[in-house]
């Protein structure tokens, strides 16, 4: 389990096109004897570079054509395991998936007939317990629902981003100040 951060977006038009290639490019990059095992140290160290700047430019353009939706999520609870089953509904064609050392990243074009969003409900049907689950589950309908065959092209995005271990209910010292609220200055 980890403390992470997951950016689920939608990019439009001639742009998705360009992204879809470029980001298959980096996917083609990969070598590995055990296509069921992931790494980072599985792409070149400069594919790893691309990738950490892609997401990074896509959280920092979040809000700017040709980004259709854009969501941002703190988790820090889930392991992980449903991301890669979110964006592989069994009915479409595997996603690119990538990795860098702060970054991994998933993409699925988007179509007609919603695919993703449907698979992402059944996901959100079955794992109505885990509110972890729920949320990204959702953000990843909302997201495919925004496709409309009159904008073009579209690709689904989801990016997880590890910025610690796990928070252990006793780390979460409620009645306690945070040291960083502290130095905003007062």
């Amino acid at each position: 389990m980890a403390s992470q951060f997951l950016t689920v977006a939608a990019i439009g038009g001639a742009s998705s096109s360009v992204i879809w290639s470029i980001l298959a490019d980096w996917a083609d990059a990969r070598t590995t004897e055990n296509p069921n095992e992931w790494c980072p140290s599985q792409w070149p160290t400069r594919v790893c570079s691309h990738i950490d700047r892609f997401v990074d430019h896509l959280n920092d353009n979040g809000c700017s054509p040709p980004v259709l939706y854009y969501s941002r999520h703190a988790d820090t609870w889930s392991m992980g395991d449903v991301y890669d089953q979110l964006m592989r509904p069994p009915y479409l064609d595997e996603p690119l998936r990538l990795m860098s050392y702060r970054h991994e990243l998933w993409a699925q074009p988007l179509g007609d007939g919603h695919p993703i969003a449907h698979h992402a409900a059944e996901i959100r049907h079955r794992s109505s317990d885990c509110p972890e689950y729920l949320w990204v589950a959702t953000r990843l309908q909302e997201a495919a629902m925004v496709y409309n065959a009159d904008l073009g092209p579209a690709t689904l995005l989801l990016a997880r981003t590890i910025v610690g271990g796990l928070r252990q209910d006793q780390d979460l010292m409620l009645e306690d100040v945070a040291p960083w609220i502290t130095k905003i200055g007062g």
